[in-house]
């Protein structure tokens, strides 16, 4: 689990449920990222792919 989730004071099940609910999302994304790849570019899609991923790992880092 994340330490920051846990540092922050929220209980382990409700982290716990924070980190399933991220990774259902992903399951989800995946088809709707290669639908993305194939109309806008799949270097364009992984540029935007990879900055949307940098700023939401910063964000908790930056705002504890």
């Amino acid at each position: 689990m994340s330490r920051g989730i846990l540092e922050s004071k929220i209980d382990r099940f409700a982290a716990g449920q924070i980190m399933a609910i991220g990774g259902l999302m992903s399951i989800f994304s995946c088809p709707l990222l290669g639908e993305s790849s194939n109309k806008i570019g799949r270097n364009k899609l992984l540029d935007i792919t990879f900055a949307t991923s940098a700023k939401s790992m910063l964000f908790p880092v930056m705002f504890l």
